[in-house]
């Protein structure tokens, strides 16, 4: 029987924030371009990108969560989260990009978030954060629990918007070594590392 190719909803996502920001916004420019593997069980690799004239393709592998909205204590200032289980990340199915995506409702409308609120889909935004193979690799392993300093099974980071990201479970001070030990990633935000995607293809 004929099978048909689905893409999720984080790897669609993916892919046309990709595409946007690398062909910059001109939907009929086609210097990059993103195909995804024939078969679904095809390990560690969810999206391949594609220069065009490049001898060289970049493969991707995409983890997506749904955003889940807590107070952090202040209860008229939302918080997002996104919660992952930790994943290994095998020599033989390894990506040269990862991207942890997600999608939060944005707004700067202070909420009572025990009462709840009633969301407009168009008020959704994208949250993605990229890694590379050596940077996810770091992180996963040094992702602990609090209390025990055991592996943790997951991971979850908070942020309010783009600019105010941090590992939440999984960070235990003085031992994750990503971004000079902070628990701050705003830094990996894609929009602020797709250079490092285009010096790839260099």
């Amino acid at each position: 029987m004929k099978k048909e190719i689905v893409i999720d909803y984080g790897e669609n996502t993916a892919a046309e924030t990709l595409l946007w920001l690398l062909n910059e916004g001109n939907k009929n420019l086609t210097k990059y371009s993103i195909f995804v593997p024939m078969s679904r069980q095809q390990k560690g690799i969810d999206l391949i990108l594609y220069k065009n004239g490049s001898s060289k393709i970049a493969t991707i592998q995409v983890k997506s969560s749904r955003s889940y909205v807590g107070d952090k204590g202040d209860k008229t200032q939302k918080t997002n989260y996104l919660w992952l289980n930790t994943f290994s990340i095998k020599d033989d199915a390894k990506a040269d990009f990862y991207l942890i995506v997600g999608r939060y409702y944005a707004t700067n409308q202070k909420l009572d978030i025990r009462s709840g609120c009633a969301l407009n889909l168009a008020d959704y935004k994208p949250m993605i954060l990229l890694y590379t193979y050596d940077e996810m690799k770091e992180e996963l392993s040094k992702i602990r629990q609090a209390k025990t300093e055991k592996q943790d099974r997951f991971f979850s980071y908070s942020f309010r918007d783009e600019n105010d990201i941090k590992l939440e479970r999984g960070f235990f001070n003085g031992y994750n070594t990503i971004n000079g030990g902070k628990e701050d990633r705003n830094n990996y935000v894609l929009e602020k590392r797709i250079s490092d995607i285009k010096k790839f293809f260099n």
